[in-house]
């Protein structure tokens, strides 16, 4: 992220310095701490550690790991008997003799674990497992929010139940992350929307929030870079506004990453996940346009351009 900033800034010199050091402890990081098919803590007399812990799968966020080590690492994840279940995800794994104390680090869920983690399946773009995992993540949050009132400082693995403190300030992370599977801005993906964590009937909130429509979920006045965004969501499509004007709509399930709107173009990279997506330059109030993808992957149908199963980067130009 300095490497980032500085190359926002135009420090070219102290961009080339942070991008160095990083690749300096990315290479050191598989040397010396991947063992067999997982990132282990190790001790100072060269012995690996056998606790695997949730901290471990933060080389994703990093991007330290390679294809192959990736899904090694979501191997582990989704193993039942390891991390994944009901609950995720735990902050030492499930076979741990550890874990049954169910007492803070010893295998209790952390809202901010789960985020980082979340943020390491976005950035390798494990769209669907990040789903599931937002989705997990807002159920918890609001179990004990529903019920009780309450916003939790961790909560069990086994039961789900909250735990720690009663009003934690980082227990609304748990929700964030879903929120952010709808809609947010990255570094990695820069600005970014997608449904599929839609229609999964968790979000419950005022009228004045988010209201029903025909089984839509409505999220307003989200602020990204100095502008505000309307969607409207569901399991079939999405619906993008800003500031009251309509940009898109998307028909399908997909995410759309680095996303730019202007005037007279409209640029994205699509991960489709169903068959197809049909995409609605609203934007460009029907007036036609052209098409740029990769290998002439979409097929333009009047008003909406068809864009195949898998990820695709378009530009759409509108004519004058």
């Amino acid at each position: 992220m300095m490497m980032e900033i500085a190359s926002i800034l135009g420090k070219k010199q102290d961009a080339g310095k942070f991008k160095k050091e990083y690749e300096t402890i990315k290479k050191k990081i598989n040397q010396v701490l991947w063992n067999k098919d997982f990132y282990f803590d190790r001790f100072w007399d060269g012995k690996f550690s056998t606790h695997k812990a949730a901290s471990n799968f933060y080389p994703l966020l990093a991007g330290i790991a390679d294809k192959d080590r990736m899904e090694k690492m979501v191997g582990h994840l989704l193993n039942e008997k390891e991390f994944w279940g009901d609950y995720v995800i735990p902050t030492i794994s499930r076979d741990n003799p550890a874990f049954k104390d169910q007492q803070y680090w010893r295998g209790t869920i952390w809202p901010p674990t789960n985020y980082l983690v979340y943020q390491g399946l976005k950035r390798y773009k494990l769209d669907k497992l990040a789903s599931e995992f937002a989705v997990k993540s807002a159920s918890l949050f609001l179990k004990s929010w529903e019920t009780y009132g309450l916003c939790r400082e961790n909560y069990n693995s086994v039961t789900g139940e909250g735990g720690g403190q009663r009003y934690q300030s980082w227990g609304p992370l748990f929700a964030l992350i879903l929120l952010e599977d709808f809609i947010d801005a990255t570094p990695f993906e820069g600005f970014r929307v997608g449904n599929l964590s839609a229609g999964k009937n968790l979000i419950v909130l005022p009228q004045r929030t988010q209201r029903a429509q025909r089984g839509k979920n409505i999220i307003q006045h989200t602020r990204l870079r100095g502008n505000f965004y309307t969607l409207e969501v569901d399991s079939q499509g999405l619906l993008l506004i800003k500031n009251k004007r309509k940009l898109f709509e998307f028909k399908g399930k997909a995410v759309l990453r680095h996303l730019e709107v202007s005037g007279d173009t409209v640029a994205f990279e699509a991960h489709v996940i169903n068959d197809a997506m049909d995409f609605y330059p609203l934007i460009f109030q029907g007036k036609s346009f052209e098409v740029k993808s990769e290998e002439k992957k979409t097929v333009k149908i009047k008003d909406f351009i068809r864009i195949p199963r898998g990820i695709t980067k378009v530009m759409l130009k509108k004519k004058y």
